[in-house]
């Protein structure tokens, strides 16, 4: 019989996705150990019945809380808001825990010095072409997009590499899933000003990880593992995906990198490096998605070059909308 944890919560973030949030719901609720609350945020419509349903009889209490259309950041630091529990644990309705996955970080954040951890993703984006992976991981590195240990670079970029990791790690940032001592919460919130396009956020936990850093210990470990199941429901045409990626990354750069970590050299080198990327990409895999990518790469780094040559960080309206 399922262990219930008093100090746990688990927040689900979700937006009309109701067949990926049941499964990733059950997938909580078939762990070894229980959060003694779960956590509801939706952006969207959802007939919230069915995960009731699922819930009950659990052990776990049941949260659900609706919102207007306002983004993921929005949602985290709802979730945080409603939940009890001395650690708050984040789950997108896209992604699955595997078997030991509370367990696992629960124990890492039995040490007190630690006050964020995550897991490892398995099936996660991924950004290698296929047959050129060796090559494009070193370009990666090259144009200071990518390094191991989730650092974040000179460049300011900073991108998971999952399969690195083979025991506890210190880390620099957390991306995805993560815990946190809900205490980090009585001084900051997620970057609700990083919202764009239909409620998206792109380095939330970026962001958030920056503003924590002096807080205490953030650690991924490979023992905690979440299946991701990329799901085309309620995302933006690929083109104006990497737009506002790239957007988001300016806009993390200005307003909390640029002058500690990151310095503007590197950070044109590594737009530059998306570019020339995104060019291999198509030239390699030839088509609709490869062109796409490209378009919105270039858009998206003609968009930042305009604003850092005009000085000063993005305004928080965000850039214009385009059609994809």
């Amino acid at each position: 019989m399922s262990q219930v944890l008093p100090q746990l919560s688990v927040v689900i973030l979700t937006c009309d996705r109701p067949d990926d949030l049941v499964l990733s719901v059950r997938s909580v609720l078939a762990q070894d150990l229980l959060p003694a609350e779960l956590i509801l945020v939706d952006d969207g419509a959802l007939d919230p019945a069915p995960v009731r349903d699922l819930v009950e009889g659990s052990g776990v209490r049941f949260v659900y809380h609706r919102k207007e259309r306002r983004g993921i950041s929005r949602s985290r630091n709802i979730g945080a808001r409603l939940s009890r529990g001395d650690l708050v644990m984040y789950l997108d309705d896209d992604e699955r825990m595997e078997p030991g996955y509370i367990r696992a970080i629960v124990d890492v954040l039995r040490d007190p010095s630690v006050v964020a951890a995550a897991g490892v993703r398995a099936g996660g984006s991924g950004t290698s072409p296929g047959r050129l992976d060796v090559l494009w991981r070193v370009l990666e590195r090259l144009f200071l997009l990518k390094a191991p240990g989730h650092r974040i670079l000179v460049s300011g970029f900073s991108t998971p590499a999952w399969d690195l990791f083979r025991e506890p790690t210190d880390v620099e940032f957390l991306s995805g899933t993560a815990t946190y001592r809900r205490v980090l919460f009585d001084q900051y919130r997620f970057d609700e000003e990083l919202e764009r396009y239909s409620g998206y956020a792109f380095g939330e936990d970026l962001a958030f990880s920056f503003k924590i850093r002096a807080r205490g210990r953030r650690v991924v470990t490979p023992d905690a593992v979440v299946a991701h199941h990329r799901s085309p429901t309620s995302r933006p045409p690929s083109a104006e995906l990497h737009r506002l990626r790239l957007y988001n990354q300016y806009y993390i750069y200005a307003n909390y990198l640029r002058g500690t970590v990151a310095r503007p050299l590197p950070f044109a080198w590594a737009l530059a490096g998306k570019v020339i990327l995104a060019t291999l990409r198509l030239a390699v895999h030839p088509g609709r998605p490869a062109w796409d990518t490209l378009r919105g790469t270039a858009a998206g780094s003609l968009l930042v070059a305009r604003l850092a040559w005009q000085g000063g960080p993005p305004a928080p309206g965000g850039p214009e909308r385009r059609d994809g």
